[in-house]
């Protein structure tokens, strides 16, 4: 059970701080600002109650695995082990003071949190199958018990929102392997960590909770001191569970027929290894590449071979030891705060 806990990452978390503090006006208003973390990941931090260039409360929203990671491939999954670094970080990047009382708060975990996001990793067999995962889910899935509106965004890689908007919980699934690729920024592309994490996060499908202020009331959560590592990994398994997903479905390895058939064919040969590339012209080659991107397919690599995917529910690829925990690589690193 403990390698099941240790699969769920802390991905996000907004706080409120009681803080005194100057404030950054701009056209009349506090202005948001922004301090860089691991790799150039940025946190927020808000002014509330302004009076006379004074904040009196001070919103911080962080990311704390992306913050002291520089990613958030993995990461810890105990609140209270990254509550205080991360909070602690983030203000003193800032350049903010804070009060020894306030410090204990944080420590001790007393501070009210006004949402936290948990997450977990599955492992399919390539990207490619993770799109198309998701394509045969964006069309059936729903949350039992719930009237939580369904929404999918394409780019690259369909992206599922169930609830979007919602006070009490949002859950989302996406390809993060393709997101992983897209969304480095240039401080860890030039890391030599990256050829590695870029290889790890190879057909991982995310499957990530967030949880507002009004349903962690209601699971008595508000505080960072009700968390311990189990915490997490449960309240994904619970919601999992609560996802009424399409059966009986199988996901063949094939190009949507609304490509060309000239892309289908190109597709088809780079499938059986054939050297794509230098058998046609560079400018018809990035035309089919642009086409097949969309379906996570990318003619530019070396295709992995998987002939067929039978759908399973995210509760059952959690049963058949799909899950993706942090690799021993990086243990013991700063890529994997423990």
């Amino acid at each position: 059970m403990e390698m099941d806990l240790n699969a769920a990452m802390i991905d996000g978390l907004r706080v409120t701080l009681p803080l005194r503090h100057s404030a950054t006006w701009r056209e009349g208003r506090p202005e948001p600002r922004s301090v860089q973390g691991q790799h150039g990941a940025i946190a927020w931090l808000t002014s509330r109650n302004v009076v006379a260039d004074i904040g009196h409360e001070l919103a911080i929203q962080v990311n704390p695995s992306k913050f002291l990671q520089g990613h958030n491939l993995f990461g810890p999954s105990n609140l209270m082990s990254v509550f205080p670094k991360a909070i602690f970080s983030v203000l003193d990047k800032a350049g903010i003071d804070v009060p020894a009382a306030l410090a204990q708060e944080i420590l001790d975990g007393q501070v009210r949190l006004k949402s936290v996001s948990v997450n977990f990793n599955l492992r399919l067999p390539n990207d490619f199958v993770v799109s198309r995962y998701l394509s045969a889910a964006a069309g059936a899935i729903s949350l039992r018990g719930a009237r939580s509106r369904v929404s999918v965004e394409r780019e690259v890689s369909p992206t599922i929102y169930i609830g979007k908007g919602s006070r009490t919980l949002t859950i989302c699934l996406y390809n993060k392997g393709v997101e992983f690729g897209r969304n480095a920024n240039l401080s860890l592309l030039l890391s030599e960590d990256y050829p590695r994490l870029l290889d790890f996060s190879r057909g991982l499908l995310r499957f990530e909770v967030t949880f507002h202020e009004r349903k962690l009331h209601q699971k008595n959560l508000c505080f960072p001191a009700a968390w311990d590592q189990m915490t997490g990994f449960h309240l994904l398994r619970e919601q999992a569970d609560r996802l009424v997903m399409p059966t009986n479905l199988s996901l063949p390895i094939e190009a949507d027929d609304r490509v060309p058939t000239t892309v289908r064919r190109t597709y088809h040969l780079w499938l059986s290894g054939f050297d794509v590339r230098n058998g046609m012209s560079e400018s018809t080659f990035y035309k089919h590449r642009k086409e097949l991107l969309p379906q996570g397919i990318d003619i530019s690599k070396t295709p992995q071979l998987v002939e067929r995917f039978e759908f399973k529910s995210i509760s059952q690829l959690v049963d058949e030891k799909c899950l993706v925990f942090p690799p021993s690589w990086a243990r013991g690193t700063y890529l994997y705060f423990e």
